[in-house]
């Protein structure tokens, strides 16, 4: 009995196999910092040089030009989507919104408060609320003047700055805990929305 279990068990061995899809398929660069799965089934693919739309068979390309419709900064370090299924990124300089019914491009800057430009992180919450975070700040997108607006520095005092800078896939939005994580080499803080508070969970040498 036990020997038919087995060999049943055996011929149950899942076989997977990988693709490799690289700049020769098409894809704009072999540097990949986000990707999203849209409501479509459209995977968007950010990389370290242009943004790209893959549909199952064919990547399609976008990059900074000239044209005011396109990309802000060719460094796409995260990437979400609205319920009305506009691609939000951040990127090295600046955040974008791509519109795909109107093949449209919308940019935005970061408020001066924020000190930088550099947008690591953007999400949206289960109220269609949009939050972005730069290299020290975290940004709220205000639906009425069609801008983001500053909401805090990240920092648990005036001397903390320079070691509290969110790098690449450094950020996360907490749904359950209405926060925002964020991960440094001193430790774990926690943002909650709510109450504008900043948390530590600091890591200790002798642990």
């Amino acid at each position: 009995m036990l020997l038919v279990c087995t060999h049943s068990l055996c011929a149950q061995e899942l076989h997977y196999t990988f693709t490799n899809l690289n700049e020769k398929d098409g894809l704009r660069n072999n540097i990949i910092f986000s990707m999203l799965k849209d409501k479509r089934g459209i995977l968007w693919v950010g990389t370290q040089n242009g943004l790209n739309r893959f549909d199952g068979s064919h990547f399609y390309n976008y990059k900074k030009t000239r044209d005011q419709n396109s990309l802000p900064n060719n460094t796409i370090n995260s990437l979400c989507e609205d319920a009305q299924g506009t691609i939000w990124g951040a990127t090295s300089d600046g955040i974008f919104n791509y519109s795909v019914s109107e093949n449209k491009f919308t940019n935005y800057a970061a408020p001066k408060e924020a000190l930088d430009n550099n947008i690591v992180y953007i999400t949206i919450d289960q109220h269609q609320t949009i939050y972005a975070v730069s290299s020290y700040a975290i940004l709220q997108f205000d639906k009425a003047t069609h801008q983001f607006q500053f909401v805090s520095l990240i920092k648990s005092d005036e001397d903390s700055l320079p070691k509290m800078q969110v790098g690449k896939n450094r950020a996360l939005y907490d749904e359950r805990s209405k926060g925002l994580w964020f991960g440094f080499s001193s430790g774990l803080y926690f943002y909650d929305v709510s109450t504008h508070k900043l948390s530590g969970y600091l890591n200790h040498a002798d642990e």
